[in-house]
């Protein structure tokens, strides 16, 4: 190596090589003379290297081994809070270096992805300032800068207590939830990452290392999530910090809502219960198929289309009055919120309305209650929606794949009939007049549900300003609205089966489910 080469690689590291001596010392007279003492052997030895890449790992090594000697020298142990790897011939001091490499280990892994960057590319890679200014295109004066200021961290990181936060060997499971048209959102919340980040990011914002303390992971991984979160709008950064944008719902929250929604409408299902009787002869001379029309049947198929119908209006209402299905960046149109139980306090599994069948000749729509799971509980085929094109081409009396699996599923469910080698349907089928006819009869009965769905919408709008942080206040009671407003189509139909309204067949069958004919 060239003479003036070794001087201004040298001259570039004073500063690091004298923070290494008073981690060492302790004190600023000792950490003078080790530094010297440093400087001496590199300048009368450099001349051995062949490359100029390999300059910084031999000053490093020339820094550990006058190091050494300086101990043996100064007959004395080591100052508290080094963070440079050191080789001792001790037990004792082999461990104090282990922990030493430990707790850098775990300071480097907190630093920002710049400061990290930086770090690992002067230390470990052994490149000069001038190469990484050049690499990263920011100024030698930044790079100074920031190695600077890298080395006071490392240094007041280890010698600072830090724990990690109970989410780090405890991590919580959040479910995503969603109303509008599609819903791409949820694709981010497979894994148990994402949903962790989204939680530590939620009552205010944090930085990356609050983030990786409170979950044990390391900053590198975060930051590679965080730019998928950030990118979707599900979390956003300022100034370092990032923040949720995304509702969490908590069951003990869902919870209070079902019973304050279930008191508040007490007084109104008498009235709807009466309603629903009064209609069923008039129903009865309907012309609809797939089902008996016994008293009970019937109830059923009311109760289904009043809340359907008075659901949609509630829904189309409900949008007007936060100004329209919000839009993410993904594609996704929809109101998107996450809740920490699956379903546990909730009336509704899912609610899947109109989907034709290919040649659009029929259409199908499905409602699963909670309390009618054992009688019906549809779960469709989303790779290719074959589920509801198979339920509304045999409502239209159309030849299906009989090999297919999701049949198979749909008649083992009891939503589709095998019977002398044909198949039908085991829920309510009638053509589009006759449902536009079943509509008019039922119009006070879907009036009494419509006012009843909106008193609920009330109360959980009004439950919701303490369950969420400030900042999310108003998305909080949108969120509220919209799942008190499906659960309470799901807590009307709990209240009628209470008071008998409404009785579960011992059979499996598609209470809730309807298809229609063009």
């Amino acid at each position: 190596m060239e003479r003036n080469k070794a001087h201004m690689l040298l001259s570039e590291s004073i500063d690091s090589i004298y923070g290494f001596a008073l981690s060492k010392t302790g004190n600023k007279t000792d950490a003078e003379d080790l530094a010297n003492d440093i400087c001496v052997q590199i300048l009368s030895s450099y001349k051995n290297l062949n490359e100029d890449r390999v300059f910084f790992a031999f000053m490093w090594s020339v820094a550990r081994n006058t190091y050494k000697k300086f101990l043996r020298r100064k007959n004395r142990t080591p100052a508290q809070g080094s963070f440079i790897d050191i080789d001792y011939t001790t037990p004792e001091s082999r461990c104090i270096d282990k922990e030493e490499i430990s707790l850098l280990r775990r300071e480097l892994s907190l630093l920002a992805k710049k400061y990290r960057e930086i770090t690992v590319a002067f230390y470990i890679d052994g490149k000069s300032g001038a190469q990484i200014s050049k690499e990263l295109n920011i100024s030698p004066e930044m790079v100074r800068n920031i190695l600077f200021k890298v080395r006071k961290m490392l240094k007041e990181g280890i010698e600072m207590k830090r724990e990690y936060g109970e989410k780090s060997y405890n991590p919580i499971k959040l479910y995503p939830y969603s109303w509008g048209s599609r819903c791409y959102l949820v694709n981010l919340f497979k894994r148990l990452l994402p949903c962790n980040i989204l939680y530590a990011a939620y009552e205010k914002p944090v930085t990356i290392e609050e983030m990786s303390l409170e979950l044990g992971v390391g900053a590198p991984y975060l930051e590679n999530e965080l730019e998928a979160l950030v990118d979707s709008g599900v979390i956003s950064e300022q100034s370092g910090k990032y923040s949720s944008n995304v509702v969490i719902l908590t069951g003990e929250f869902e919870k209070s809502m079902y019973s304050a929604i279930k008191t508040g409408l007490a007084p109104d299902i008498a009235g709807i219960a009466k309603a629903l009787r009064s209609r069923i002869g008039a129903v009865r001379e309907l012309n609809f198929t797939g089902c008996a029309k016994t008293d009970g049947r019937i109830l059923w198929l009311e109760a289904y289309i009043m809340l359907d119908v008075a659901l949609g209006n509630v829904n189309d209402k409900a949008w007007e009055s936060v100004g329209g299905m919000p839009i993410w960046a993904d594609g996704s149109e929809c109101e998107f919120l996450m809740k920490d139980n699956d379903g546990e306090y909730c009336s509704v599994y899912g609610i899947f309305g109109h989907w034709e069948n290919k040649d659009k000749s029929a259409w199908t729509e499905i409602y699963n209650y909670k309390r009618i799971k054992p009688c019906q509980y549809v779960k469709p085929n989303w790779n290719d929606l074959s589920t509801f094109e198979i339920m509304a081409d045999v409502a239209a009396g159309k030849s299906v794949d009989r090999d297919n699996l999701e049949l198979m599923k749909l008649i083992d469910d009891g939503i589709i009939k095998a019977e002398d080698g044909r198949l039908l349907a085991n829920f309510p089928v009638m053509h589009e007049s006759e449902l536009a006819r079943l509509k008019e009869i039922l119009a006070d009965c879907i009036g009494l549900a419509e006012e009843a769905i909106k008193k609920a919408v009330r109360i959980g709008t009004g439950l919701a300003g303490t369950s969420v942080p400030k900042r999310l206040s108003e998305k909080g009671k949108t969120a509220a609205m919209f799942d008190a407003m499906i659960n309470a189509a799901g807590i009307i139909v709990d209240m009628l089966l209470e008071n008998n309204t409404l009785t579960l067949p011992d059979s499996k069958e598609g209470l809730c489910v309807i298809g229609v004919v063009k």
